[in-house]
């Protein structure tokens, strides 16, 4: 056999393996922007996830306590929280804030006016009741709403 044969072996070439190269650089830069632009809708849909666990949560420990408790929605400040009864002090927690740049734009309730300032209760029974109301939410562009209706909450994007 000869030296100057060439072996056969199964491989990519040089060219081959830059050109891969130069095409996954070109589509990496033309989604990158894609998922940047993304990135401020989907802290607006955690924020209104968040509202919604918050809500769950509530009805959990009005069933575990079998006492109703509290929601607020603090306007002022972006920021949930479960008010905590006389009996639950020592299980209080700080008020949850929003995603940085989410901000609670209105709470909606049947019985009142809209709210569009300071803070506001909503109650939880124990058989998992929530009063009526929707929580509209905004980064300043977009905004999302979070609707809760007796035993269901919902979150969906705003008008």
């Amino acid at each position: 056999m000869s030296c100057s044969t060439r072996d056969n072996r199964a491989g990519f070439t040089l060219i081959e393996l830059l050109l891969v190269s130069a095409l996954l650089g070109v589509a990496a830069a033309v989604v990158a922007p894609r998922i940047g632009a993304l990135l401020p809708t989907m802290r607006l849909r955690s924020a209104g996830r968040q509202v919604a666990d918050l809500l769950r949560t509530a009805r959990s420990r009005a069933a575990d306590a079998g006492r109703p408790v509290q929601v607020e929605y603090d306007l002022s400040w972006a920021t949930v929280r479960i008010v905590p009864t006389s009996e639950q002090q020592d299980d209080a927690r700080p008020p949850e804030p929003l995603p940085k740049a989410v901000s609670i734009v209105a709470v909606r309730l049947p019985e009142g006016p809209l709210m569009t300032g300071g803070a506001v209760l909503v109650s939880v029974l124990p058989s998992g009741y929530v009063s009526p109301h929707s929580v509209e939410l905004s980064d300043g562009r977009r905004r999302v709403v979070v609707e809760s209706r007796f035993l269901r909450t919902v979150v969906r994007d705003g008008r």
